[in-house]
């Protein structure tokens, strides 16, 4: 049986994929490029920035975990940020490219620098926020 902490871990990774689809497409419907029926076609980017999310710290944690043990905080975070940005910007990139292969959105040109970057900033700030507020910095002040 998993423990509670695993679940939540896993928990957190979907709302994560959750919170940059919603940033995407509030993005795209203040920017005029997408309209409230297009809301379904947002649905592959929760999957697809959840499951490169969840990629990223795997590949990150396989290559660097025995080298950083006891590294500072800053450290650890600056090994991280690299992974978190490339995991938002291709999740985000290959969630609209599924909907669009589906037919899920109806866009004729895919920006997909822009598709990228969006997506890139949004995961990678909430990552750093809430690395921050449970690994980072801010924990050890606490304690």
């Amino acid at each position: 049986m998993r423990s509670r902490p695993a679940i939540v871990g896993e928990l957190r990774v979907v709302g994560l994929g959750l919170a940059v689809a919603a940033g995407m497409f509030a993005g795209s419907l203040a920017g005029g490029a997408a309209g409230w029926g297009d809301l379904p076609g947002f649905a592959p980017t929760i999957l697809t920035v959840a499951l490169a999310g969840w990629a990223a710290d795997r590949i990150r944690h396989t290559a660097l975990a025995g080298v950083l043990t006891r590294a500072p905080w800053w450290l650890q975070y600056l090994t991280r940020a690299p992974f978190w940005y490339m995991a938002g910007g291709v999740g985000a990139t290959l969630g609209i490219l599924i909907a669009k292969k589906y037919g899920l959105l109806d866009i004729r040109e895919i920006p997909i620098a822009s598709f990228f970057a969006r997506g890139a900033n949004i995961y990678a700030g909430i990552q750093t926020a809430v690395w921050l507020l449970t690994e980072g910095v801010l924990k050890r002040d606490v304690t």
